[in-house]
């Protein structure tokens, strides 16, 4: 694990670019980011800068939000800069979905994966990997169905996947006609991010996230990327033990700052 805030400022710049919102202005070096108000990632203030050089910067970014009628949210972690989350805590705003990022090489964790599934003695069915360069309607309807997302955020993603870089990859995991789990992998450089990864909860415990994550490593390392990296939330314990035994460290933490009502 490194303590370079430029390293940390990297990969938040490289994952910000995977998962681009639908719209982004700059204050000072941090991106203010909107998107139909989904997820915090694509909604919040990207800190990974140094503070803006404006005194009133707090109010003009809570205006920005109040326009789009949106809550001002901030990522805050080890990229940000030192006090700004002292800073917003007495300014009201509360932690919500601490996270941490991972790092992994891609030709260990794929070897890993695949020595795991080789050693694995168990009776549960071996699955059938699919990529798609595109995510289909079929894909984000299952997505929506294993994350228990509501109907309504169906266009949002429609739109963040077309956005999304190429190269990039929608995985699913296939038992017959059944899909038990996907994933999304995006390129850039040496670097691939993971994304949307999930198994069908009614199939955790036989092995499954091996083969998913044995996909996703090996197609990165086709694209040329050397590096994986994704982004956990903190209390999600047996995702980071499966990633760990994968060859994944965690590099750094984040949270999000949300403005007490």
């Amino acid at each position: 694990m490194t303590n370079d805030i430029r390293y940390y400022r990297f990969l938040d710049g490289i994952a910000a670019g995977a998962w681009p919102s639908e719209r982004t202005d700059a204050l000072g070096s941090w991106q203010l980011r909107a998107s139909e108000g989904v997820t915090r990632r694509a909604n919040s203030v990207l800190t990974n800068g140094e503070l803006p050089d404006k005194p009133e910067w707090l109010a003009e970014i809570e205006q920005y939000y109040r326009a789009l009628e949106l809550p001002a949210i901030f990522q805050v972690g080890d990229a940000s800069p030192s006090g700004l989350d002292a800073y917003l805590e007495a300014n009201g705003y509360l932690v919500d979905t601490p996270c941490v990022i991972m790092t992994a090489e891609s030709g260990r964790s794929a070897q890993l994966a695949q020595d795991k599934l080789a050693r694995r003695c168990s009776d549960a069915a071996v699955p059938e990997v699919h990529l798609a360069p595109s995510a289909s309607q079929a894909w984000i309807s299952r997505f929506l169905q294993l994350e228990g997302y509501a109907e309504s955020r169906r266009n949002f993603y429609i739109k963040l996947y077309d956005r999304m870089p190429a190269p990039k990859a929608f995985v699913q995991l296939r038992l017959g006609d059944r899909v038990i789990g996907v994933a999304t992998v995006v390129v850039e450089g040496e670097w691939a991010g993971f994304f949307n990864v999930v198994i069908d909860e009614a199939c955790r415990g036989n092995g499954y996230g091996y083969h998913l994550l044995a996909a996703l490593s090996s197609w990165s390392l086709e694209q040329g990327a050397a590096r994986l990296y994704l982004q956990v939330v903190a209390d999600n314990e047996p995702a980071q033990n499966l990633y760990r035994k994968l060859g994944f460290d965690t590099v750094y933490r984040y949270h999000y700052r949300v403005k007490q009502v």
